[in-house]
């Protein structure tokens, strides 16, 4: 009885990939799908897979794998969450966060850049911003707003440095440099003219002109 060696050395005398006569196989041609996610290259008596973009070739040499970009290099998406695909990775980036391709990263967005604080300073935080008042305002309900809330001493004149003839007792500071001030508070702090809103008028709800 003849052996499965036997047998197979009667078949393919010349060795695997080669027919009985010693003419190479290609095994490319006979199935097109022999390498999935890459390109098949013949060789004699064998043939090899080049990979696509995002995969490499497993240790038989003969099947290309997809590779995990994100278990690779933990940099990737950073700031953002990294979620690995077939043949590449996508980046989710959290709420005040960009993506920018070129460092494949999630980069904070400068909300500052926008002037979305009125009355008040901008300070730009990781995915957000904060808006600062000065002492005599505080924020409105969104935060956004810096609003008049202290009252003071509004002065009429500034003589030699000093402060002199009290106006009407305590006012908002706004209300006391629209009109007839020329400082305001103790110790005084000399009238800045507000570059929006004409001599009468004041902002004191941050957005507004009224008029005094």
């Amino acid at each position: 009885m003849t052996s499965d060696r036997d047998e197979y050395h009667g078949l393919c005398s010349s060795g695997p990939g080669m027919t009985a006569i010693g003419a190479d196989i290609n095994e490319c041609a006979l199935d097109p799908d022999i390498c999935p996610n890459g390109q098949c290259e013949n060789l004699r008596g064998t043939y090899k897979c080049i990979c696509n973009a995002g995969y490499e070739i497993d240790t038989t040499g003969k099947a290309c794998i997809d590779i995990d970009e994100c278990a690779l290099n933990t940099l990737l998406c950073d700031n953002g969450q990294c979620r690995n695909t077939p043949g590449s990775f996508t980046c989710t980036c959290p709420k005040g966060f960009v993506f920018k391709p070129d460092l494949q990263t999630c980069e904070d967005i400068d909300e500052c850049e926008s002037s979305p604080c009125v009355n008040g300073v901008c300070k730009n935080t990781a995915g957000s911003f904060v808006c600062e008042c000065s002492p005599e305002s505080s924020l409105d309900a969104t935060k956004t707003i810096c609003i008049e809330t202290v009252k003071g001493t509004c002065w009429k004149t500034i003589v030699n440095g000093r402060c002199e003839i009290n106006i009407n007792g305590a006012t908002l500071k706004s209300q006391c440099c629209s009109s007839l001030g020329a400082a305001w508070g103790s110790p005084c702090v000399p009238c800045e003219r507000d570059p929006i809103c004409s001599k009468g008028y004041s902002r004191i709800r941050g957005t507004v002109c009224e008029g005094m």
